[in-house]
């Protein structure tokens, strides 16, 4: 039986054929499905930026509110000290807000008298500008004393330079009552009474010379504005309690 080659070929070239037009198809199909993941992942980002921006926006409007609130309270606390200074003038004192209270519609004002004036100048050779800078308040309105300083010199400037001397004497006060309340007899551990007994006449002695060395016209006393030798008195004040409650 004799086979005709023709058609064997013919069959084989069919066969190639159907095999290439497959491939083609699955190229296409993966390539479709390429270009459908890209632009998925395409918008997906596109949705992501435009979350982002939109979080910007919020967040740049949420500041601007902010700041307009913070620039209103300024505002208001200025036209408040001007008030304050003005009427404070009348006495040859000035109120001032305080710098540590809780901003609100209850914030506890302080004088400031010409004798502090006086110390300020002396103990942070505080230049006018300063001065005003810190009180608030026209040029026109400050106390004598302060005027008649240069507009600008080299002031000491520390931490306490924006207490007055009442804020000063509250935070003291305040570290008093912080320290009765959390420094207990865990402090006088191990500490018999012969020990108790040295040390306590040690701190009533330091108590006794801070007084005369730490008064107001001192330099520890004009640079913390009273707060030093009130907090020194107290820290001693409360050593000595907690030895006199020593149980041996």
């Amino acid at each position: 039986m004799v086979i005709d080659g023709g058609e064997e070929k013919a069959g084989h070239g069919d066969e190639l054929t159907e095999r290439l037009e497959e491939q083609v198809t699955e190229r296409l199909e993966e390539e479709q499905v390429t270009e459908r993941l890209e632009e998925e992942q395409v918008t997906e980002r596109l949705e992501e930026e435009q979350v982002t921006e939109r979080l910007e926006e919020e967040q740049v409007t949420e500041r601007l509110e902010e700041e307009e609130v913070i620039e209103q309270r300024l505002e208001e606390e200025v036209i408040e000290v001007e008030k304050m200074t003005e009427e404070g003038l009348e006495n040859n004192n000035i109120t001032v807000p305080g710098r540590l209270s809780i901003t609100g519609p209850k914030k506890k004002t302080y004088v400031i008298t010409p004798a502090e004036i006086q110390r300020r100048i002396k103990g942070e050779n505080m230049s006018a500008h300063v001065f005003r800078s810190l009180i608030g308040g026209r040029r026109a309105n400050l106390p004598d004393l302060v005027k008649q300083q240069p507009p600008k010199k080299k002031t000491k400037a520390s931490i306490f330079t924006c207490l007055s001397e009442g804020e000063a004497t509250d935070l003291a006060e305040g570290f008093a009552l912080s320290m009765a309340r959390n420094i207990n007899s865990e402090l006088s551990e191990g500490i018999n009474e012969d020990m108790a007994k040295k040390t306590k006449q040690t701190l009533q002695k330091m108590m006794e010379n801070a007084k005369s060395a730490y008064g107001d016209e001192s330099s520890f006393s004009l640079e913390t504005h009273s707060f030093g030798p009130q907090a020194l008195s107290h820290v001693l004040h409360i050593l000595i309690q907690r030895l006199d409650n020593l149980k041996l």
